[in-house]
């Protein structure tokens, strides 16, 4: 999916929002001031992830790994807001070492790997 279908729609106060309406993937509802790619895990992590990312009060999503607009298996890349960034590594980190999760995350995306990723900005 390229980055031209998906839409931010901006709040009075500057931050944006994912208009998941264009999107496949899914969110905690928060805004973020700049999405930033944080980490790539397995399917069945995502929404453990981006609940205890939503109960810190970190805006996340996270959406199907592609590369040109065909999924890489079954991973997913979490974003998260630029500004809360510190806070995320430290929940994930959290969470990744429980011993109910764990399996299935990856290391933070390559550079490379992020220019051709929507929402990267």
């Amino acid at each position: 999916m390229s980055s031209a279908t998906h839409e931010f729609l901006p709040f009075d106060d500057g931050r944006w929002y994912l208009d998941t309406a264009s999107w496949r993937g899914i969110t905690n509802g928060l805004p973020a001031l700049r999405w930033v790619p944080i980490l790539d895990v397995d399917e069945p992590l995502v929404a453990p992830l981006i609940a205890a990312l939503a109960g810190q009060a970190v805006p996340a999503r996270a959406e199907p790994r592609t590369r040109h607009g065909v999924a890489i298996g079954n991973r997913w890349r979490l974003w998260v807001d630029a500004v809360s960034h510190s806070r995320a590594e430290d929940v994930l980190r959290a969470e990744l070492s429980a011993p109910h999760v764990g399996a299935g995350a990856g290391p933070p995306p390559a550079a490379d790997d992020r220019a051709d990723e929507p929402g990267h900005g």
